[in-house]
């Protein structure tokens, strides 16, 4: 009789790297991870004296990864702080935009009111900016083949305390709403 042979059993999966503490050059390869987005694990290795394997093997441990995003996260932050201090929000740039462009049109509509029928400005683009700016107003007729229909967007800022208050408030309320089955004699329970 001839012996079987099984196939060779596979080896177990390797661990896998995760150091226990974030050291000093590790800090320093997630900045530099950060200020060199496009440069590959290559280049960090020949900045950081260690191998390209080393370097993948560190960038997807569990340790670097939550240090790595917290730091990206803090140095964004910190970006975004100050060029919001520097800049002013996007909201406002777009209303100082919006507001300097009407200053101009108001101004230039002055002077063709003054030029009266001397304006170089034609009647037709008189009406035209006109009726552009009631329609941006909200005012005029809606222009045939467009839906009549205006939606308004609303943004409100909550904290998440509130919102978690709110919501409790709801589902207590709608529990208070919802009548229990009444159950005839001999029925089971509900499922």
């Amino acid at each position: 009789m001839a012996e079987e042979t099984l196939p060779p059993e596979s080896p177990p999966p390797p661990k896998k790297f995760n150091p226990r503490t974030v050291a000093w050059w590790h800090e320093a390869l997630a900045d530099w991870l950060i200020q060199n987005p496009d440069k590959h694990a290559k280049d960090a290795a020949v900045v950081f004296d260690t191998s390209p394997s080393y370097i993948y093997m560190l960038k997807n441990s569990d340790t670097f990864k939550a240090y790595f995003a917290g730091r990206r996260k803090q140095l964004s932050a910190g970006v975004e702080d100050k060029a919001a201090s520097m800049f002013g929000t996007l909201s406002d740039k777009l209303a100082a935009l919006a507001e300097a462009s009407l200053d101009v049109l108001n101004a230039r509509m002055e002077q063709v009111a003054l030029a009266g029928s001397n304006s170089s400005m034609p009647n037709e683009q008189l009406l035209q900016t006109a009726d552009m700016a009631l329609k941006k107003l909200g005012y005029g007729l809606p222009v045939p083949g467009q839906s009549s229909a205006h939606m308004t967007q609303v943004n409100v800022n909550v904290s998440a305390d509130l919102l978690a208050a709110a919501r409790e408030k709801m589902a207590k309320l709608y529990r208070t709403q919802v009548a229990e089955p009444v159950l005839l004699e001999g029925e089971g329970k509900v499922l």
